[in-house]
Parts: C-alpha cells; sequence; structure tokens
C-alpha cells in the first residue's frame, strides 16, 4: 500500500523528478507586457450652461507631433472657405475659452449702411485660443477682424484681463506641456480692427485722401477701411492681451498682433499688451484713434509702427525688444506714405512717455521717415544700434516747419543719432535730447539721470495727455511690483528673461 501511496502523490504533481546527483537552472518566466499607455486626457473647456449663443461646441483632436491634447471647446467661426462672418451681436461671459477657427469677422463692411453692423462684447478673463496648430504655414488659418460699422467691446481688469493666445498657450496652462518656447511666435493670425477714419492710402487712385471715398483694402484679406469719420468708434480694447500671434505673407503683407486700420478717435484704447508677435506689435494704418498704457514684448518686427496718415495720440508705451525675426526691427517705424510722402492727411501723432529698450540685432530705436510729422516727445531709448533715424526730405521740411517736433529724450545706444552714408548726422538735437549712460531701474524706472531731462510742455494743452514731471512710460514712484502695466504677462517685461 506504501508503494501505491507514493506513485499517486508523483503522479499529481508537476515537480520533475531527476536522478539524485542531476541539477537544472530554473527558467524564469517571461515578464508580462507594459500596460498600453493611458489616453491623453481631454481638455475640457466647455462651461457648464453650455456654449455662448453664437458660437458651438467642438472637439478639436490632439495632434500628436505638436504635444496638443484633444480639446472639448466652444467655437467661434468654422473651416469655411473665405472665413465665417458674425451677423448678430455676441457675448462671451466672464472666464469663458473660445477657440478661433479660420478668419472671423465681426459684422459686414457697413459701407453706405449695406451690411449689417454687430457688436462683440467680451468680459472679463476671457480666453480666446487660435484653433490651428500654429507655426508661420498656419497662423494665418485663424484670426478676428471687426469690419467697418461693427465693434468691439472688450472690457477685461487688471486682475482679469482678456487674453487672445495660442493653443500651445492654453495647452500648457491646461495641462503642464511645455509648448510655449522663449520667442514663439506666428502660432495664429492677430486681431485687425477696421474703420472709417480718414487715412491717406487710396487704392481707387482718383479718390482724395481723407475723404468718404478713400478706403484700402488690409492686408492679410482682411477687408476695407478708411473714411472719412474722424471720430469714429469701432468698441473698446480695455485690458487687452495678444500674445503668439502674427504671419508674414510677403514682406508688404502681414498680419500684426493688433492693427489698427482707419480707426476713429471714438474708440478707447487704454492697457493693451501685445507679446511675441512675429511682426509688429501695433501698427496703425491712418485714422484718429488714441491709446495709453501700452505694453509691447518680444515683437519680431516693429514694436510700434504707423503710416497711412494717422493722427491719433500715444502716451504711456514700454517696449521691450528681443532678438527678432526681421531684418529691419525698430522700437518706433514711423512713415507718412511709402512712394508719396506729400501725401495728406499727413502722418501726425502725438507721442508722450515712452521707454524703449533694445537689444542685439535691434536697428533704430526711432525711424522717423517718408514724410511722417508729429510729436515725439518725453521719451528714454536704450539698447539700440542707433537712437533717432531722420530720413527722407519731405521729413525734414516737417521738423524745419516746426510739423515734426522731437523733444525731452534720453538716447543711451550705439550710435544715438544715425549718420547717413557720407558720415553726416541724418538729424542735429533738438530740445533737451540728452545722451549718456542711463540710470533706469530694472530696465524702466527713471534713476537721477532720466529726472535731470527737463519735460517737453509742448502737449500741455491736450485734455488727452496727462500731466507728468518724467519722461519715459513710468514715474519714479513705480517699482516692477507696483506700476500701471501689473496688467502684463508676468516675466515679459521686467524680468531678465522672457517667454
Amino acid at each position: 500500500m506504501a508503494s501505491v501511496a507514493v506513485l499517486t502523490l508523483a503522479a499529481c504533481s508537476d515537480t520533475t523528478i531527476s536522478s539524485p546527483g542531476a541539477s537544472e537552472t530554473p527558467v524564469s518566466p517571461p515578464p508580462p507586457p507594459p500596460p498600453p499607455p493611458p489616453a491623453a486626457a481631454t481638455i475640457d473647456l466647455v462651461p457648464t450652461a453650455g456654449c455662448p449663443t453664437g458660437t458651438a461646441e467642438a472637439t478639436f483632436a490632439a495632434v500628436a507631433a505638436d504635444g496638443f491634447s484633444d480639446v472639448d471647446v466652444c467655437v467661434l467661426g468654422s473651416d469655411a472657405t473665405g472665413g465665417t462672418t458674425i451677423t448678430a451681436d455676441l457675448e462671451i461671459p466672464a472666464n469663458t475659452t473660445i477657440a478661433i477657427q479660420g478668419p472671423v469677422f465681426i459684422g459686414e463692411d457697413n459701407k453706405d449702411n449695406a451690411g449689417t453692423p454687430v457688436t462683440l462684447t467680451i468680459n472679463e478673463g476671457v480666453r480666446f485660443f487660435g484653433a490651428s496648430a500654429g507655426g508661420t504655414a498656419t497662423a494665418t488659418d485663424d484670426y478676428i477682424v471687426v469690419t467697418r460699422g461693427s465693434t468691439i467691446a472688450a472690457t477685461g481688469t487688471e486682475a482679469a484681463p482678456i487674453r487672445f493666445t495660442a493653443r500651445a498657450a492654453m495647452n500648457d496652462e491646461e495641462t503642464g506641456s511645455n509648448l510655449i518656447e522663449a520667442g514663439t511666435n506666428a502660432q495664429w493670425g492677430g486681431l485687425v480692427i477696421n474703420g472709417f477714419a480718414p487715412i491717406n492710402a487710396c487704392g481707387e487712385t482718383t479718390a482724395t485722401g481723407g475723404t468718404a471715398d478713400c478706403e484700402k483694402s488690409g492686408e492679410g484679406s482682411s477687408g476695407l477701411f478708411g473714411g472719412a469719420t474722424a471720430d469714429d468708434d469701432s468698441g473698446n480694447l480695455n485690458y487687452v492681451i495678444v500674445e503668439y500671434a502674427g504671419a508674414r505673407l510677403t514682406n508688404t503683407d502681414e498680419l500684426n498682433g493688433i492693427a489698427f486700420q482707419g480707426v476713429g478717435s471714438g474708440t478707447d484704447v487704454d492697457y493693451v499688451q501685445v507679446h511675441n508677435n512675429l511682426d509688429d506689435g501695433i501698427e496703425w494704418f491712418g485714422g484718429t484713434v488714441n491709446a495709453k498704457h501700452v505694453v509691447i514684448t518680444g515683437a519680431g518686427d516693429d514694436s510700434l509702427d504707423w503710416t497711412d496718415g494717422w493722427q491719433g495720440k500715444l502716451q504711456f508705451a514700454a517696449v521691450r525688444s528681443t532678438v527678432p525675426s526681421s531684418d529691419d526691427p525698430r522700437g518706433i517705424e514711423a512713415d507718412n506714405r511709402d512712394g508719396e510722402n506729400d501725401k495728406t492727411p499727413f502722418s501726425s501723432p502725438s507721442v508722450s512717455n515712452f521707454t524703449l529698450v533694445g537689444t542685439d540685432g535691434n536697428q533704430q530705436g526711432i525711424l522717423l521717415r517718408r514724410g511722417t510729422q508729429g510729436n515725439i516727445v518725453n521719451g528714454i531709448v536704450t539698447g539700440y544700434a542707433t537712437g533717432i533715424d531722420v530720413d527722407n526730405p519731405q521729413t525734414f521740411t516737417g521738423f524745419s516747419d516746426g510739423d515734426l517736433v522731437i523733444e525731452s529724450l534720453l538716447l543711451d545706444t550705439a550710435e544715438n543719432f544715425a549718420t547717413d552714408s557720407d558720415g553726416v548726422p541724418t538729424f542735429a538735437a533738438s530740445a533737451n535730447i540728452r545722451t549718456g549712460n542711463n540710470s533706469l531701474v530694472e530696465n524702466f524706472f527713471p534713476g537721477q539721470q532720466e529726472l535731470n531731462v527737463p519735460v517737453s510742455t509742448v502737449l500741455a494743452a491736450d485734455a488727452f495727455f496727462d500731466t507728468t514731471t518724467y519722461i519715459g512710460a513710468f514715474g519714479p514712484t513705480e517699482t516692477s511690483a507696483n506700476s500701471w502695466a501689473n496688467f502684463a504677462l508676468a516675466g515679459t517685461l521686467f524680468d531678465e528673461e522672457e517667454a
């Protein structure tokens, strides 16, 4: 019986019975296959109450090559050929995120009451982003144009500004990815506002500048602008940030961060930043619109640019230029009209209290050319290759006639006054233009050198301008922790490193 029991146990065992003295190395079973990677979480940006009327819910798929996640979001526009025209008033509630898909035209052009004017109302904390992946090939896919006769009412706050940004930036904010790098731009098109204010660049060659028949087609297929209504009202931009935008279709056809095209003085622009735009930060194409408290950081070309007869006003502008993406970047590039330098109405803006901080690769801090007139006063220019460059006979005529006034500046650049090919200065210093080392604190706040420059009073009688006792964008009691620019993106103006 004992032998039967042993045989039974052996039969029930899967153990190999070896002869005494034999040995084998056990073979470990293969490891289990790794689990599949988790699916990327979808970013859900649709409000609990649903999408605002006039927008539609959509899902944009992940773009693995660009590191994007899926995103559910409310969309303004569509991928329709030729873009989308909004024909009814639209309001975006506070703190909502909206994707811009394709060219979006706010209203139809309303010349001779032929179109449908509408208002786009944007409340505090709203974030728009371009739906495309970005890059110079697709940046023109997504942009907003406010047409003549329509308005944009964009009212943010210092704590909750309205932002127009890139899909990559939105992805970073929602998932912690790191898609936005230093110098990133050209991720979407930009913001264009068209108005009925006077311009001098008439598409119809028989039209007279400044009249209702003088109108022009905007760059980037952005529609018609210009007219004869100096106080035309296109709405307001208050506490608005435009970032990572811009497109360069050709050297003469570009999308800027913000383009004011024939925009009138009835429009309110106050506390605006453009950051890392491929082309110009802000460009004024004629018109009479005024602006205060403007920050331009990281513009690929010119930070502040005007042409076509701009006659507006600007006070308190802070510019920080980084490594440019164009061959001829300037802090200010000022034209009247290319090829027709004496065209009227002349570009003749009044600009006061500005600080332009340049870096390697930037050319002129201020280039005044092609017949521009105006008042350029109470400014600081540092870090550029050249401080001031005045070109073209018509521009000098304006200076000698008193139509171009340049006063109360501090220049600290490699060459403070540009010289032409035979070494003759293109501009002789006028009233209270000082040169020498600056004493700026944190690159922008005035020290003793700046406070020693007498303040120009040429604009003292103009009610638009606040009375100041200092040159430059900021006063002596302001700091990076407490200034009018506190609404701007952190780390873009005062810090040494910018994204």
